[in-house]
């Protein structure tokens, strides 16, 4: 059975929202509340599959060194919505491309996760999750990408992914929780999306075994 269309069915279902974003939330830190006026950004959840050697791998990028609330962190792709892109969606698409130079098309889209409110930027975030089905041509933009990150879509599934540290946020220490991709620790906003996703392909690979193992430890 195809990935996408595996993907497209399950996320036309009831997704598991905040409660699963949550689970990555630093401990101790209040909830806030979306405000009624908020800023509109979105990120591209892109899953390349590899035909070749038979592997799904998700791509993530580490952010420079910048004066700003997200500097060297690791993300997926995506920006804020320009008054040109007019939705969400063509915001996902043209980030993506403008960081990575992966160009997506809307035929590529699996469905969207649940939008996530960020209060240190104050952006409410619409994540879209993709597969591109060939061998993508990175062109990175130096400015916004120091490198990207590829990782099998089936290390998801390993319950050594998530573990636990202390970090300094707005002069306050908490413990949080992370995701130990590659030695890269993947944190906040990122690890949050990726948690509602995380329970979204162990139920697909419940449903459909043998689905996603290809890969798993490279």
């Amino acid at each position: 059975m195809d990935l996408l269309e595996v993907l497209k069915a399950e996320l036309t279902q009831s997704l598991p929202g905040i409660r699963a974003q949550l689970r990555m939330s630093p401990k101790g830190r209040k909830f806030t509340k979306t405000p009624s006026i908020k800023k509109n950004a979105a990120v591209s959840l892109v899953i390349v599959d590899y035909p070749e050697i038979q592997n799904s791998k998700i791509l993530l990028i580490k952010r420079p060194e910048y004066e700003g609330p997200h500097s060297g962190q690791v993300s997926f792709p995506g920006g804020k919505q320009e008054i040109e892109d007019g939705e969400p969606l063509v915001t996902a698409i043209r980030e993506c491309e403008e960081e990575t130079g992966v160009l997506l098309k809307t035929e590529f889209l699996a469905g969207q996760l649940t939008p996530l409110y960020i209060p240190v930027s104050k952006y409410m975030v619409y994540p879209f999750v993709f597969i591109y089905k060939s061998v993508p041509y990175f062109k990175i933009d130096k400015k916004e990408v120091r490198y990207i990150i590829e990782f099998p879509v089936s290390a998801l599934l390993d319950k050594k992914l998530k573990q636990t540290t202390k970090l300094s946020i707005q002069g306050k220490s908490y413990s949080v929780p992370y995701y130990n991709i590659k030695n890269e620790l993947v944190w906040g906003a990122t690890a949050m999306i990726m948690s509602e996703f995380i329970e979204i392909i162990s139920k697909i690979a419940i449903k459909n075994p043998g689905m996603l193992t290809p890969g798993f430890s490279k």
